[in-house]
């Protein structure tokens, strides 16, 4: 929800996306480190279990999904909300199979 009594919406997801900023850069350090490593020690290519050359999920870090939800509906709320990291919206009052749905 966008507003909350101790810590409103927007600023929960700028913390998050901010928390998974910090992993994901930190995992991709460690992970171009190891994968240096291994490559000039093995030779090994990055294959994945169906055999394609692609990069495996694991190697785009993570992105937790969110849902934002208010009772105001104006564009410039559902802006800020998008801007601030969430990936969808909704409006109150929603149907459950419209939040189902999202989810």
């Amino acid at each position: 929800d966008l507003e909350m009594p101790v810590m409103g919406g927007l600023e929960a997801t700028r913390r998050i996306r901010a928390l998974e900023s910090t992993y994901n850069n930190n995992r991709h350090h460690l992970s171009s480190s190891n994968s240096n490593d291994n490559d000039t020690n093995t030779g090994n290519s990055n294959v994945n279990s169906n055999g394609d050359s692609s990069e495996s999920d694991d190697d785009h870090g993570c992105t937790i999904p969110i849902v934002g939800l208010s009772g105001n509906a104006r564009e410039l709320h559902i802006n800020e909300a998008l801007a601030a990291g969430m990936q969808l919206f909704l409006t109150k009052p929603y149907q459950k199979e419209q939040l189902l749905e999202t989810i």
